[in-house]
């Protein structure tokens, strides 16, 4: 009977192990290239294998030139004018995307324009600026420029990394008509860009709604029936509190509320009011995920005969985490990475650093993604709501570990 039991305890592993493999969804892995991305590509290139579907090399912006105009440039480190403060978002030459193009003939390249809304120097404002041009302006400056450049490399789709839009400004600058109602701006700026691609793709990056003070400048519903696929930038949730203007520390952290910059909570929340409130497809979907880790140095330093206590941030790149040589500790169900160096552990540099200051270093903190926590958390929520995949910001701040589990964790 015992032998029996057993057996049939084997059957139900083996037909286990096969349902999960069925339910298992390969998933989109794909990394951007950006800014100093090109010695870690060299080390990697071989671990972005063919279910790299997708990557990204973010060689253009869009920026304010020197006779006030919004226009398209590639200039690689070199800004077209004052406002142009952006200029790591340029070409650097296409050996690189030649070498992937040859690497993985199946994966798609895409080139990547980047876009802040900022308010210069004159009280002008970034967005409002590019919202307001026509039509007849946005393909003169910007897409057809855009496009000409896509089509030159062989770049098989665009997309649009335009960040910080809000649908209405405060400003005494601009008439009403110029300063509200972005958010209908930006569709008719979408669908110029989406007609000048024909038939090739636009994805277009999104910012997180469940945050304090969201961008709101994005008809996701008319984004979701428009383009191809959206990029979720479900990161930048860390919170901390500060000490107010009365106080003896004014502007310095007080206390560190979310430490990690993509907490499972908050990222799988972000996903969820999408597809829910919001009706976004989640084959479109692809949830994006940054791995440039957290630095909190909790320092004391006395002032007037009183102590206080304060944190600095610091983002260190990955292989330097890796190398600390503590203790990996896993918290949330291994869905996050933590090292806590105290005492003689922490740095000479930083000791030294602070020490200039006056103040003590207690602990230092690092929260980062790792192979562990990548797996726990992004194959969690990609496969529980049938997402696209994650996209990666970015080659040039993660490690050869990171993209080894990135690459299997695809498959």
């Amino acid at each position: 009977m015992k032998k029996i039991g057993i057996f049939f305890m084997g059957i139900l592993l083996f037909f286990n192990a096969i349902t999960s493999t069925a339910l298992a969804k390969e998933m989109m892995v794909n990394p951007f290239y950006a800014i100093s991305s090109a010695s870690e590509y060299d080390k990697v290139k071989d671990d972005l294998n063919g279910n790299t579907n997708q990557m990204y090399f973010q060689w253009g912006r869009v920026a304010m030139d020197a006779e006030g105009k919004m226009v398209f440039t590639k200039e690689f480190n070199k800004p077209i004018s004052q406002q142009d403060v952006n200029i790591k978002y340029g070409f650097p030459g296409e050996d690189k995307l030649k070498d992937y193009k040859e690497r993985y003939p199946k994966g798609k390249a895409f080139l990547s324009i980047f876009f802040q809304t900022i308010t210069y120097e004159d009280g002008k404002n970034s967005g409002i600026e590019l919202l307001k041009k026509s039509e007849e302006e946005w393909k003169a400056y910007i897409t057809n420029p855009m496009i000409a450049m896509m089509n030159q490399y062989k770049f098989d789709g665009i997309v649009l990394d335009f960040e910080g839009f809000r649908n209405a400004y405060d400003s005494q600058i601009y008439s009403e008509k110029e300063k509200n109602d972005l958010k209908t701006k930006y569709n008719h700026f979408l669908k110029v860009v989406k007609e000048s691609l024909g038939e090739k793709p636009l994805i277009v990056c999104i910012h997180p709604t469940n945050v304090a003070g969201y961008y709101d400048g994005y008809d996701y519903g008319f984004i979701n029936e428009n383009v191809d696929y959206i990029i979720l930038m479900a990161y930048d949730y860390q919170y901390v509190t500060k000490y107010d203007a009365s106080e003896k520390l004014s502007g310095k952290i007080k206390r560190v509320d979310i430490p990690q910059t993509q907490p499972y909570d908050k990222v799988k929340e972000s996903v969820e009011k999408l597809i829910k409130e919001y009706k976004i497809n989640p084959n479109k979907l692809i949830v994006g995920l940054n791995l440039t880790g957290m630095k909190w140095i909790k320092l004391k330093k006395d002032i007037d005969g009183k102590t206080y206590e304060y944190y600095e941030l610091g983002r260190p790149y990955l292989d330097g985490i890796e190398r600390l040589s503590v203790k990996e500790e896993y918290l949330q169900d291994l869905k996050i990475s933590r090292k806590v160096l105290e005492g003689y552990n922490i740095l000479e540099k930083d000791r030294i650093e602070f020490e200039k200051e006056g103040a003590k270093i207690e602990k230092v903190e690092y929260y980062y993604e790792s192979p562990t926590s990548i797996y726990n958390k992004y194959y969690d929520i990609v496969n529980h709501y049938n997402l696209a995949g994650v996209s990666i910001w970015r080659l040039g701040t993660g490690s050869e570990n990171i993209w080894k589990s990135l690459r299997d964790i695809g498959k």
